[in-house]
Order: structure tokens, then sequence, then C-alpha cells
């Protein structure tokens, strides 16, 4: 049947928005009868794009909200085709449809999603997290805010730990299947080149220099990760798609963009975090003591035979394991405007200090 839902927030209807707040209870007796709309989180959000819809009402209503927000598939041809390589919008939508409510993961309330899987949009309407802060890859983060990311994480993975076989999650691509395997492949070595002439400055010598063995790794560390203990990642993991409850009544934080979920080590989760949204020396610092306090919240949601030192082999091969992000982000997105740049480019230079760092080169 052809789909009805919009996809673009120029085709968002009022009938629209009132039919998807009723279905969840949002409201019963008001309508929506105005909207205004404004565009937000430009140079953060690279496959999508996000529009807040400011609503009227035809009468008030209690708990009625004021304003929501609508995510549509990327209007830019480049990042819209890797998205659909990855099948990200399904990812995202089935996961919040689907997934999120057998966890106690904080994601967005969400009013509708919808997805065509012959086009490739999708919508997702959703709370607007307005008043809660969102993180800033560019500039990092510490510890303390490291922290409560971690914490979030730990019951998703405790949740799904070592028991990824089930229906529910039959959409959630592998990191050894074969699409997460070939379609990474080509993508980073699509992407190496053009991430070096536009990063090269973050990419030390010594990470240049293995370029080709780098390359011809990338199917085996793919198998590598899939070989530990698996179970569901947020797989995106990173200060912009993370908002922080600024008062009593918001929540300590929300966990936005699902479109990188996936099956994998629990660890890509907490090394994309740590090695590419830390500050290099906050890191440095304090990686450890994260690490064991992780490994803690893991042991306290029922995770069992699962030590700090094989969470410490984990984590330093899904370090080495992410810079294919890097590269592929680096080299085949397009960054939109300055600060998209500036995030690659953080990205990029935090995951090789942190290669270098733990000698992650010889894994290879």
């Amino acid at each position: 049947m052809p789909r009805t839902f919009p996809t673009t927030s120029s085709a968002i209807e009022p009938e629209w928005l009132t039919e998807s707040l009723r279905s969840t209870g949002t409201i019963t007796s008001s309508r929506v009868t105005r909207t205004e709309l404004a565009s937000i989180g430009e140079g953060v959000g690279m496959l999508a794009v996000l529009t807040r819809i400011g609503l009227t009402y035809d009468q008030p209503e209690a708990g009625a909200p004021a304003s929501v927000v609508a995510k549509f598939a990327s209007t830019n041809e480049a990042n819209r085709a890797v998205a659909t390589a990855f099948g990200v919008y399904e990812r995202e939508a089935l996961f919040l449809r689907d997934v999120a409510g057998l966890t106690t993961v904080p994601v967005p309330i969400i009013h509708a999603v919808d997805f065509d899987a012959t086009s490739g949009d999708f919508v997702i309407l959703m709370e607007d997290l307005d008043g809660y802060r969102t993180g800033d890859q560019v500039l990092g983060c510490g510890p303390d805010e490291a922290a409560v990311i971690l914490d979030a994480a730990a019951p998703l993975h405790a949740r799904f730990w070592d028991a990824v076989d089930q229906d529910v999650l039959s959409f959630v691509p592998r990191v050894n299947g074969e699409m997460q395997r070939s379609t990474m492949s080509g993508a980073c070595a699509v992407g190496w080149d053009p991430c070096l002439e536009r990063f090269g400055a973050a990419i030390p010598e010594p990470v240049r220099a293995v370029r080709d063995r780098f390359l011809a790794a990338v199917p085996a560390l793919h198998d590598r990760m899939g070989a530990l203990t698996q179970t569901v990642v947020h797989g995106d993991l990173r200060l912009d798609n993370i908002m922080f409850g600024q008062s009593p009544m918001h929540r300590p934080l929300v966990l936005l963009d699902w479109q990188g979920v996936l099956i994998s080590a629990a660890a890509q989760d907490v090394a994309y975090l740590l090695t590419q949204n830390l500050t290099t020396d906050e890191r440095r610092t304090h990686e450890r003591a994260l690490l064991a306090r992780y490994h803690g919240r893991l042991v306290e949601h029922g995770v069992v035979g699962y030590d700090v030192d094989t969470l410490w082999d984990d984590y330093r091969l899904a370090a080495l394991y992410l810079f294919i992000y890097a590269v592929v982000i680096g080299g085949t997105l397009d960054p939109g405007n300055e600060r998209g740049m500036a995030f690659m480019s953080k990205l990029i230079e935090r995951s090789t200090a942190t290669i270098l760092d733990h000698d992650l080169l010889s894994l290879l």
C-alpha cells in the first residue's frame, strides 16, 4: 500500500499531527490547527533532517505539547546514499517502535514512526527536548558526563547480553554480518584517501603508513568484533546524540539517533564514547576508572562471567575497529558546514591518539 506519512517538513499537515498525538494519548480532545517550523541540529546530524514544529490547538488541553520534533531522511544525496547503504533509517525506526520499550534505555517519547522500504523515506515524530542541553563532540566532555552516559548504556547492553538471537532483533545487522562487513570495507577503502586529504593534519604518520595493512584488515576486524560476546549497542554513542537534563523535571539524559543500532560487543559503544568524545587528556587520565565503573554497572544489571581485564581487551580491539568509522565519516560524508568539519576533525584526532597511546596498530 502507498505510504501516506510526510517525508519532508514542508509536507507536515495539522491533521497528521493531530492523529499522531492522539494515537499515543498525548492529546484527546484538542486538534492541531496551525504549525510553525524551524530547522534544528544543522552541522550535528549528517544523515537526517530535524525540524522543530510549534503547535497551535483549537482549544486548551492539559498536557498538550507546545512543540514536537520531526526527523526525516537527509536531503543531501551523498549522505542519503550512505544512509541507505547501511539501512540506518530502517534500523532507527524499528528500534524505536519495537525494541526500545523492552529496555530502560532513556529514549525520547515517540508519537509516530513510519518507514517506507521502497523509497527509503521515514519519519519519526518525537517529544521536543528543548530545555535540555545538547552534548558537543567538538568540545568533548570530561569524566563526569562520560560516567552518566555509560550508566545509561549499561542496562541496554545487559538486557541483551549474549541473547541476541531473538525475532524482535531480526532487523538489527550484526557487526560481522555480510552487509556490515562488506559495506564498511568498501566505504573505508573509498574514504581513506579523501579522509587523508581533508584531515591529514589529524592523522599521524604511523597511522598513515599502515594504510594498506589497515584496509586489508577491515574484514577481519569485523570478524573479531563478532567473536566477542554480543549484545545490542547504540552504535553511534557520541555527544551530539545526547541531551542532558537541566532541571529537576528532566531525565538525567536522553539518547538520540538510533540509526547505528547494531549487534556487536558492548565495548563498541564504550570505546566510541571514550576514544572519540572525551578530550584526549581526559581520556588518558580517566579511561581505566570509567571502564571499571561501567563494568560495575554491567554486574549490577546481571551480567556474569565477564571480568574487567576482558573488558579492557575488548575495548582496545573496539578502539582500533572504530577507526574504520572515523575514515568512513571523514572520507565519504559531506560535512555540510564548518561545524561538520570540526566534528570530523576531532573524532579523527582523538581516535588516532588512542591508537598510538595503546599501540593498537600491533593488533593488525
